[in-house]
């Protein structure tokens, strides 16, 4: 049986993070230089990046471009993506079709439980409704059961904390009291990061004791057309007021708007942009100790004004209307779903031995995660956290040299993802120079 995410330290049990060329996980980054350690460099394997990332869906929205449940399927099936995001909605027929359905071809879902001063179902009637529906099939179609979406959002109770934690506890509480729920963890609420009391915020639900009441934390975090790092260390040491410094956590949304041209919602950044930077935000995640982040989210809006919907513009894929057959993937779709078929290895758990391998990188910009696969070859993921664009346009980071050095001659592979599925270099090479700027590499070796 695979390891599942909640199962597995992503960083193998060791903090080798904070050693030569990593992020360390909490503390930002360490520039490259000295021997590798005696026995080899440590590996994880490479599933577990597979797994770190997941992609919001809207199942329910049967008026939108969701509605088309057929094609919304494909698309993420196509992707490779090992999970989603989406609200359980009673008695919804495209939900109870669909995630079965996904389940059988790999994909679990991460669904959304109570809603604050809302009309939804108590979290006690959602989980009986699962438990009713689904049965002993639950645990193989949900990955874990999230709290209330964005609580702290504006027009919010004065008492919405306490509220929180009433909601959550029942929650928690239900699926722990239920046979068929109660192996499937729980992650906490989700914040609004969009107020300037988020601070505050996780300090006020941290002392209603909420942490007693969830298996791991959540946040959302978007990057505001920045650095996949942009105040990611930050918003990660706010929600620890919050779960306190001994549970992991996970993301449930993030990631980039494309509606470049719409003025006074953000800073949105171009197709291109954000494609090169969501394998990095991926990573970046990883090593900032992120068990799974979900990109928000699988499909736009259609927009008839062009681009006039802030909110039409998130999707990686392009929908000019409600007809699947107009929609487009947008190059970060092709982009994650070559890097997704890199890193994934299904199957039954496996450590990798440490390879003998010299990674030198020129500054504290440049940062690299080994990865092994069953079949005893490893990916050794590159990338630099340079910035491409801003409000005046296009950056053009200058590429810099980061030197890998091998025992002997070695087998290898190239690649770019955003460039192409096809590797861009192939050879057998004891030393190879990677020169890189705003993409990320996939080396392949052995």
């Amino acid at each position: 049986m695979s390891t599942q995410w909640w199962e597995a330290d992503i960083i193998s049990g060791t903090d080798y993070w904070t050693r030569r060329g990593r992020t360390n996980k909490a503390e930002g980054t360490s520039p490259g230089g000295g021997p590798p350690p005696p026995g080899g460099e440590p590996a994880i394997w490479s599933e577990l990046i597979a797994q770190s990332f997941g992609i919001n869906t809207h199942y329910s929205f049967s008026p939108t471009v969701y509605g088309n449940d057929f094609a919304v399927t494909g698309l993420i099936t196509d992707l490779g993506v090992r999970f989603i995001r989406d609200k359980i909605v009673q008695d919804n027929n495209a939900q109870e079709l669909r995630f079965p359905q996904l389940a059988a071809a790999g994909v679990k879902v991460h669904s959304t439980i109570g809603q604050l001063g809302g009309s939804d179902p108590t979290p006690t009637s959602t989980c009986n409704y699962v438990n009713s529906h689904y049965g002993s099939d639950a645990d193989s179609i949900f990955r874990s059961f999230g709290g209330c979406n964005e609580p702290n959002a504006s027009g919010r109770p004065g008492n919405w904390d306490t509220q929180t934690k009433a909601l959550q506890q029942e929650l928690y509480e239900k699926v722990q009291a239920t046979s068929n729920l109660n192996s499937i963890p729980v992650t906490g609420p989700s914040l609004h990061d969009q107020v300037n009391s988020l601070q505050q915020d996780n300090i006020n639900l941290g002392n209603t004791g909420i942490k007693n009441y969830m298996d791991f934390g959540d946040f959302h975090h978007y990057q505001g057309g920045g650095l996949p790092t942009n105040l990611l260390n930050g918003r990660i040491n706010w929600l620890q007021t919050q779960i306190g410094n001994t549970k992991k956590w996970t993301s449930t949304e993030g990631g980039y708007n494309n509606g470049v041209g719409i003025t006074g919602h953000g800073n949105p950044v171009p197709n291109d942009v954000s494609a090169k930077y969501m394998p990095r935000l991926v990573m970046e995640h990883h090593l900032a100790g992120t068990v799974c982040f979900w990109r928000y989210e699988l499909l736009d809006d259609p927009d008839p004004g062009g681009n006039t919907d802030w909110e039409a513009h998130f999707g990686i894929v392009a929908t000019p209307s409600q007809d699947a057959d107009t929609w487009n993937v947008k190059e970060e779709y092709t982009t994650m779903k070559r890097f997704l078929n890199l890193v994934g290895d299904p199957g039954p758990t496996y450590t990798p031995a440490p390879l003998h391998i010299d990674v030198s990188v020129p500054d504290s910009d440049s940062k690299w995660v080994l990865t092994g696969k069953r079949d005893g070859t490893y990916l050794l993921l590159v990338w630099r956290d340079v910035k491409l664009y801003d409000n005046h346009g296009y950056l053009t980071p200058a590429s810099k040299n980061v030197q890998l050095a091998f025992s002997g001659s070695t087998p290898i592979k190239v690649y770019r993802p955003y460039q192409s599925a096809s590797p861009e270099f192939t050879g057998n090479v004891s030393n190879h120079t990677l020169s890189v700027g705003g993409q990320l590499f996939a080396v392949e070796i052995g």
